[in-house]
């Protein structure tokens, strides 16, 4: 029984470092820490005062079991005993200098296990990277923390990302954001995780290194260029949604699903489609009312509802990109029996908008048929769904190449 303490012993400012003589056998040992000097002085040696303790611990361990050592460590694991009260968060958030110079704006929400969420935005100056958001009278225990980037009317842009953090009884926990270029996230904390997300920075993450094109015919993913960073697994899963305002776990849970094997550099690949900007004739190609354009795109640009655009000679299509209407209303294209000629695939009219483009007199034209093209959203995710990459936005036709 040498070294037998019968009553909570205050360990004083030496804390754990110290060494506490036993003598050989079984013992149990108790351990609990305060949130300050003061609550753990008002506690004194009451089993009834440990309601005040942050944490918790009890051991039964056969001290000095083996015969040839005199040291001995043992490992007390404690529990976080909630006791009722408040604590308060701090959260430094670090953006790019461009979205600084934009005047950027960043959301933090810090929502308790139990109690009112609590809220800040600020608005970041030019020349001014880093802000720290204070948070008082949080109520104990997990809370989630979750940051979000706003645009100029305080819309999200990009996904949310949330974490979650312990609010300990009168103490501060630190912790730290960042925003990248691309609109990516990371929330870390001072000291150990917290139900596994608390520190993002070290788990496995999925990124779009490179654009990504992506072709549905008859309900299948079949076109693809995908360049993954960040990820050592050798398969993802693709999911595309046909809404491009959908959040990450909206196109995850409605969107068409893939499985993808990836390359040792990280990259997934069906057939690659890239596309280059062509030079156009430095000659009027296309009329509006009397107004000359040098290009089918610039006078698609400029088109109004009702339109009427009329071409003014033949025109070699040849390794120029696809015609695109991003349109909500309609207008006519009239090429007044004029040629395009060399039309290869993909290099015809597309439609990403909600209007109507109506092509009459054709002549000896070889343009196909109109097709409908769309943005969607794409997420990737490892295959157990555990690693999510943000929500990437590309086009997508619903027609077989």
């Amino acid at each position: 029984v040498q070294g037998q303490k019968t009553e909570w012993t205050n360990l004083g400012s030496q804390g754990l470092s110290q060494t506490i003589q036993l003598s050989r056998g079984n013992w149990t040992i108790s351990l609990r820490g305060f949130a300050t000097d003061a609550l753990r002085t008002a506690a004194g040696t009451s089993e009834t005062a440990s309601t005040q303790a942050v944490f918790e611990g009890t051991l039964n361990q056969d001290i000095g079991s083996n015969l040839t050592s005199r040291n001995e460590n043992v490992n007390v694991s404690l529990n976080f005993t909630n006791p009722s009260g408040t604590g308060s968060y701090s959260l430094g958030v670090t953006i790019p200098a461009s979205y600084a110079s934009q005047r950027a704006k960043v959301k933090v929400t810090v929502t308790p296990a139990s109690g009112e969420a609590q809220v800040q935005i600020y608005q970041f100056a030019s020349g001014t990277t880093t802000h720290t958001y204070s948070f008082a009278t949080v109520n104990n225990g997990i809370a989630s923390v979750k940051v979000e980037y706003l645009d100029a009317s305080d819309a999200a842009i990009g996904d949310a990302v949330t974490a979650n953090t312990l609010i300990m009884t009168d103490m501060t926990t630190n912790g730290s954001a960042t925003i990248a270029e691309d609109n990516t996230f990371t929330v870390s904390f001072a000291g150990t995780r917290v139900n596994g997300s608390a520190e993002s920075a070290t788990a496995e993450k999925i990124e779009f290194s490179g654009d990504a094109f992506v072709v549905i015919d008859q309900g299948m993913v079949a076109d693809f260029k995908l360049p993954v960073s960040g990820y050592n697994g050798q398969q993802v899963k693709l999911y595309v949604a046909d809404s491009p305002n959908y959040t990450q776990s909206e196109v995850i849970s409605n969107g068409l699903c893939a499985t993808v094997a990836l390359d040792s550099y990280g990259q997934g690949f069906g057939e690659v489609v890239s596309s280059e900007t062509k030079g156009f004739s430095s000659s009027p190609q296309v009329v509006i009312d009397g107004i000359t354009y040098l290009s089918i795109a610039d006078a698609f640009a400029a088109s109004q509802e009702g339109d009427t655009l009329q071409l003014v000679k033949d025109i070699d299509m040849v390794e120029q990109d696809p015609i695109e209407y991003n349109k909500s209303f309609n207008i006519t294209f009239d090429l007044c029996n004029h040629s395009l000629s060399n039309i290869s695939d993909g290099m015809e009219f597309v439609v990403t908008g909600s209007g109507i483009l109506n092509v009459k007199n054709k002549g000896n034209s070889s343009l196909s048929d109109i097709r409908e093209y769309k943005k969607v959203a794409i997420v990737v995710t490892s295959l157990d769904g555990a690693s999510k990459s943000n929500v990437f936005f590309a086009t997508l036709c619903e027609t077989s190449m």
